[in-house]
């Protein structure tokens, strides 16, 4: 992981970082853009669309001021890249590692990208049944 993926997991459930440390960055590399938001760059991310609630999984916990999400994005050709065009396939590889990494450490975990209504390729969150 660099730097920036080190410093946003810091503030997230060590079972979410755990997840992301145990991810393959084979065959799809990626860096954690997002982990922990503060309740005004959540506003902002609603007022542009890239969220639809202000009761986000990236706000700390009341619990434990640690956020329950995290958002990733693929490097292509050691790029950032949000894969325009292609996002179900590239963030398809990133989600089937992250995927088989909850599953292999037994953690409950939700891909934005499974939603019907709004497709939120790089989010991945646990559960608010499971982990509140």
């Amino acid at each position: 992981m660099d730097a920036r993926s080190e410093t946003n997991l810091a503030q997230v459930r060590p079972k979410l970082a755990d997840v992301i440390h145990a991810a393959a960055q084979e065959p799809q590399a990626f860096v954690v853009t997002y982990g922990v938001r503060t309740l005004a760059a959540e506003r902002a991310a609603l007022a542009s669309g890239h969220s639809e609630t202000l009761h986000s999984r990236h706000l700390p916990s009341t619990v434990d001021h640690l956020a329950c999400a995290v958002d990733v994005t693929p490097l292509i050709d050691g790029e950032l890249s949000f894969a325009p065009g292609r996002e179900a396939e590239v963030y398809g590889r990133v989600a089937a590692q992250i995927k088989a990494a909850a599953a292999r450490l037994g953690v409950p975990l939700q891909w934005g990208g499974d939603w019907n209504r709004f497709k939120d390729w790089g989010h991945f969150q646990l559960p608010w049944l499971q982990e509140p």
